[in-house]
């Protein structure tokens, strides 16, 4: 656990996270990508007791 508390795109998603919570139009209810665009949803994985969106990753140019 501690390597993922020093990881650099966790320590990204975290301050993003922080930023975007302050905004009153984010939605709450509804899934949101942490950061960029978010591609077509594949479904969900449970892990560690909770269900995770499994979106595809960044498309190429």
């Amino acid at each position: 656990m501690a390597e993922l508390k020093s990881d650099a795109i966790l320590q990204r998603f975290a301050a993003s996270l922080a930023w975007l919570s302050a905004d009153p139009y984010r939605p709450l209810y509804h899934y949101v990508n942490p950061e960029g665009n978010l591609n077509d949803p594949n479904g969900l994985c449970f892990w560690q007791g909770q269900y995770h969106p499994l979106p595809k990753g960044p498309t190429s140019p």
